[in-house]
């Protein structure tokens, strides 16, 4: 692997989730991290990206909380986060530049063995719905609700903030103390 590859190697995050399996009805999942994401070591880092902003207005917290208490309330409220891709190489943050032959998908099928009560799968945008369909076709033939959501990227630009939320909202007929 030359220098260049090496730059451009992206290697994804553990998953936010509940290690006892408890009450987790929704998993998010994301393509793979943005070059933000990963400078921070955080899920949706970059300050334009709405994914925080839409789920502190759904689950009623505070965006300015610390990171490690924003996870805690997704996984209180029954949200996991995961990305489809545990690694690629990708120039910059664009999904569009995902290099197809270097992708490695997270095993998805294995955390949902340990998250049973899991009853839908949020692909933030078309591209993680679109790697989800190609790397586990499967799952879309089991009772999980499959569903692609608006990205939250600032790169999707056809929908604004409220416009997401509105879409995003649909979470609520899932989590774990509405259903």
């Amino acid at each position: 692997m030359n220098r260049r590859d090496n730059k451009d190697l992206v290697v994804g995050f553990s998953p936010i989730i509940d290690v006892q399996g408890n009450d987790a009805k929704i998993l998010v999942l994301g393509s793979a991290p943005s070059v933000k994401s990963l400078e921070q070591q955080e899920y949706y880092a970059h300050p334009q990206n709405a994914f925080w902003w839409i789920m502190s207005h759904i689950f009623k917290f505070d965006i300015n909380l610390p990171y490690k208490d924003r996870q805690k309330l997704l996984i209180e409220e029954g949200v996991l986060v995961w990305d489809v891709l545990a690694s690629c190489q990708r120039s910059g943050s664009l999904d569009s530049q995902i290099q197809s032959a270097t992708q490695v998908a997270n095993n998805i099928p294995e955390l949902l063995g340990s998250q049973a009560s899991i009853k839908a799968i949020l692909c933030n945008g078309g591209t993680a719905f679109r790697l989800l369909k190609k790397h586990h076709p499967d799952l879309f033939n089991e009772t999980y609700d499959i569903l692609q959501m608006p990205s939250t990227s600032p790169a999707y630009a056809s929908l604004n903030r409220q416009e997401k939320l509105k879409k995003w909202m649909s979470i609520k007929q899932y989590t774990a103390k509405n259903s």
